[in-house]
């Protein structure tokens, strides 16, 4: 099931978003905002950014665009159990 962030939680802040996400694991739709890119992205959500590229079928190199709306992977159950 796919949750998007942004329509699904607006009362919650990011942090709480990125809680939210990695204590569920679900893949969220992510709207990018100003000075976002892939790598800030993934470090801030704890997804490696080649698996953001990867289920985006995007290139590593590409722009993001604020309103841009990408896909976060679902967090691998390994990467649950570290927590």
């Amino acid at each position: 099931m796919l949750v998007n962030v942004q329509a699904q939680l607006p009362e919650l802040d990011l942090a709480s978003r990125r809680m939210d996400y990695i204590w569920n694991g679900q893949p969220v739709e992510y709207t990018a905002r100003y000075g976002d890119t892939i790598e800030t992205i993934a470090f801030d959500w704890k997804v490696s950014p080649q698996e953001i590229v990867n289920v985006n079928r995007i290139s590593p190199d590409l722009q993001l665009v604020p309103g841009q709306t990408i896909i976060l992977p679902a967090l691998s159950a390994l990467y649950k159990q570290s927590q």
